[in-house]
């Protein structure tokens, strides 16, 4: 099998979201440009992402621009400035890539970062609609986040806010054969950080408080908190649970994130879901491992993660091979 997986079921475009007070009109063009704006996207802290045509190219493109009550702020223009930069400073297919950065023609001036736009669905959504994903799938999804997040590692570029709504299933076709195939994509750098060290200076909180890892909460950020958030990610895929669940509210879910007797293991939450499910004793390991309080405790690079996903697909296609022979095999009584 491709880096590659099969055609996920879903949608052929990004779902929209409903149009909000505040919101730019529909039909007009964002301030002092040529991009006219079709619809809503996605919102988020910072910014809100519409679904705009390049009136110069007569091509769709996926705009992020910083909300109004923000713009006078001169720290979240640099911070917009930043990630466009440091978007289109990664070069990976597993990123979504940046046209340009512009600011607006506004009595406020806006910055917005102008983006390809992307053809499928968030894995959140995904997740939502089927609650689980095939363990096959699951760790090729893991595989491209990992390789998105790797080469931003490379640029010194911490993600810090790896979870379900931040990764995109874009449905492209293989010019080869013309299978369908899914790529995932990491989205959003708004919060990303140059990594730092346990001993480096403390800075508030950024990210997803469920998806976080424990250093997070203390100001610091890591590859190993990358890292930390796949492995959640990478379970809610295979379980449609969160690893730490049940806990009674957010306070004890963060507490949680500190014990390693918290983590729900594979072996524990799959039998449970769907008796007689098997687990591969090596994800259900290594993936506790990538989820371990202790950044020193988990896989040391993406680089590693990345390694280990690709034995453990491996592992995975010889597993359903093996099950695919056997349906086909008839037994040596029905021979006779």
């Amino acid at each position: 099998m491709t880096a590659e997986s099969k055609h996920a079921p879903g949608r052929s475009s990004p779902a929209k979201a409903a149009v909000q007070p505040g919101d730019l009109p529909i039909g007009e063009y964002i301030p002092g440009t040529k991009l006219r704006i079709l619809g809503v996207l996605g919102r988020g802290a910072f910014g809100t992402v519409y679904d705009c045509e390049d009136g110069l190219l007569g091509a769709p493109c996926a705009v992020k621009l910083v909300n109004a009550d923000l713009a006078r702020h001169p720290e979240i223009k640099h911070a917009a400035i930043w990630e466009g930069r440091q978007l289109a400073s990664i070069d990976s297919d597993h990123v979504v890539k940046v046209k340009g950065i512009g600011i607006t023609s506004e009595s406020q001036p806006r910055v917005y970062i102008n983006m390809f736009k992307l053809r499928g669905e968030s894995l959140f959504d995904v997740l939502m609609a089927l609650e689980r994903i095939p363990p096959l799938q699951s760790i090729l999804y893991a595989s491209h986040v990992a390789m998105g997040l790797s080469a931003g590692h490379g640029k010194g570029l911490i993600h810090c806010d790896v979870k379900p709504a931040n990764i995109f299933l874009v449905h492209l076709t293989d010019p080869v054969t013309g299978a369908k195939i899914t790529r995932g994509v990491v989205l959003d750098y708004g919060v990303a950080r140059i990594a730092t060290t346990g001993d480096s200076e403390k800075v508030g909180f950024r990210g997803t408080r469920s998806t976080a890892a424990p250093e997070q909460f203390e100001g610091h950020a890591t590859a190993q908190s990358d890292i930390y958030a796949l492995g959640v990610t990478l379970h809610m895929m295979l379980t449609g649970r969160h690893p730490l669940s049940p806990f009674n509210n957010e306070r004890d879910m963060v507490a949680a994130k500190f014990d390693a007797k918290r983590i729900r293991r594979l072996s524990d939450v799959l039998p449970n879901l769907s008796p007689g499910t098997f687990v591969d004793p090596e994800l259900d390991d290594y993936l506790y491992r990538m989820m371990l309080p202790a950044p020193n405790d988990r896989p040391g690079t993406m680089g590693h993660v990345l390694a280990e996903l690709g034995f453990l697909q491996e592992r995975e296609e010889q597993r359903l091979l093996a099950v695919s022979y056997t349906h086909l095999t008839l037994p040596t009584s029905d021979l006779v």
